[in-house]
This record gives structure tokens, sequence and C-alpha cells, in this order.
């Protein structure tokens, strides 16, 4: 409840959060971010996107570009760091990929992204510029796991809990390039960015799947594109 009143009181004033106040020697946004490990230590991950979506709200209404960038750097820096880790190992071998831990850590730093995406809008285009090409690749992966996964274990291995858990990453990825999309202004300019390296991995790869391995999340961020494109 806390979180969320948070963030109602950050829509309604973010501006004097990153403005110097009488008494202060440095805007707000700048101290949370300082202290930004052990503000989020004792929440809940559904708190945690609450929270991070209320400090994208503050870096919006810098109107300093670079402070902006380098805010959402430091907001930003802890989920990059695990996310990097994750990829890392994943690089080394794919069934890292399979650990339901892993696959829940995976889930939190993409909500946690697309929380800040619906905040920010077009100014998240560094961040995600900067995760979208792993992106992908884990996309990549978790299709062919999930395709051997199926075609090893014929139509009733797609309603397994454990080949059911598998899509829910590239279910979030493809969420999360929808909600960037979606947001930004400069949508013909983003677009020639990132759609182009989408084609393969994301649609390509639903035509080249078993029909129970697609999902429908791709159809989806595919009439965004058509829409705005």
């Amino acid at each position: 409840m806390a979180c969320d009143t948070f963030l109602k009181t950050v829509q309604k004033c973010k501006r004097k959060f990153v403005i110097v106040q009488v008494g202060e020697n440095e805007p707000f946004v700048s101290e949370l971010l300082s202290s930004l490990p052990s503000t989020i230590a004792d929440l809940e991950p559904y708190q945690i996107h609450t929270f991070y979506r209320s400090v994208g709200h503050m870096i919006q209404a810098e109107s300093d570009p670079q402070k902006k960038d380098e805010c959402l750097q430091k907001l930003m820096e802890l989920s990059n760091q695990k996310w990097a880790e994750i990829v890392g190992q994943a690089r080394q071998s794919v069934d890292f990929l399979k650990d339901q831990d892993v696959i829940r850590t995976m889930l939190n730093i993409l909500q946690t992204n697309a929380s800040v995406a619906t905040s920010l809008g077009t100014y998240f285009l560094s961040q995600i510029t900067l995760i979208f090409l792993d992106m992908l690749n884990v996309c990549r992966m978790y299709s062919e796991l999930i395709s051997n996964s199926i075609a090893e274990g014929g139509p009733f291995a797609s309603k397994t809990s454990y080949v059911k858990l598998l899509p829910s990453v590239k279910g979030e990825t493809l969420k999360l390039t929808e909600i960037f999309l979606d947001k930004a202004e400069d949508q013909s300019q983003i677009g020639k960015q990132l759609v182009s390296p989408m084609m393969d991995p994301v649609l390509g790869d639903y035509t080249r799947n078993v029909p129970d391995a697609r999902e429908s999340e791709v159809l989806s961020l595919f009439a965004i594109l058509c829409l705005c494109y």
C-alpha cells in the first residue's frame, strides 16, 4: 500500500523530486538512487515494480537529458548486473535457463524494466537498447528449449508445468518491447533501430515453432508495429 501511495504522490508532484529543495544538498531522486539497494531490500517483487515506476516518473521530470540518462543508469544498475550474470551463464549452458529460480529472476527483471518503460516512454531508449539484443537471444534460447521439450515429449509436453513456465520469459520480453514501442513518441526513428533485429528472432521464430510453442504476444506486438510504422 505504501508503494502505491508513493506512486500517486510522485505522479502529482514529480518535478519537486528532481530539484534541490530548501535545506537539501541534492535532489531527492539523487539521494533515493544512492540508497536504492537498502530501500528495496525488504520489498516484494510487485512492490519493487511499483517503486521503480515511481522513480521512473521522477526521472521523466528531469529537464537535463544528461542528468536524466545518468539517473536511469543508476536506477537500472542492480537489474542490469543480475541480467548480465544470467545471460553470461546461459551462454555457457542453455540448460541454466531451465532453473525455476532463474526464470523467476528474469521475469522480475523484465517486469521491472516494463515498469520504468511505462513511466519514461521515449527516454527509456538507452536502457532497452542496452539489453535488447540479449533479450532477443534469450528468447531464442527459450524457444529452443520449448520446441525441444515438445518434440521429445509429444503434444502432452506442452501441458506440463515445466514447459508452461518456459514461455513466460519470452512473453514478458515481448510485453516489455510492446510497452516501450507503444509509449515512445519518436516511433518512426525508434522503429528503425528495433524492428529489423526482431524480424527473425521473433516473427521468424513464431513461424518455425510447433503450434503449441507459439506465443500470442508475438501477434499483438507486430499488430502494434503495423499500426505505428
